[in-house]
């Protein structure tokens, strides 16, 4: 960083459409699992190049709700995907 330098002043507000990213319909399906209702879910997805940080979230929303250890034995989440992303 330079100092003296207003780094904001370009800045331009962007809308990143988080609502439309393919891991919320994969939280969505995760529910039961999250919940502690299931103990496994299978899911068939496709995904697009757009879809570059996949499981990210949901990544996060297991390590809040089970610790770093991640799922504990006996709770499984299969997904099967079509396509590639980067």
């Amino acid at each position: 960083m330079r100092p003296g330098v207003n780094i904001v002043g370009g800045s331009k507000s962007q809308d990143f459409q988080l609502e439309k990213r393919l891991d919320n319909q994969l939280i969505q399906q995760c529910n039961g699992i999250l919940e502690g209702a299931d103990t496994h879910v299978d899911i068939t997805m496709r995904i697009t190049n757009e879809d570059r940080a996949f499981t990210s979230t949901l990544s996060y929303h297991i390590a809040m709700k089970f610790g770093d250890d991640g799922l504990p034995d006996g709770k499984t989440v299969n997904i099967s995907l079509t396509g590639s992303a980067g």
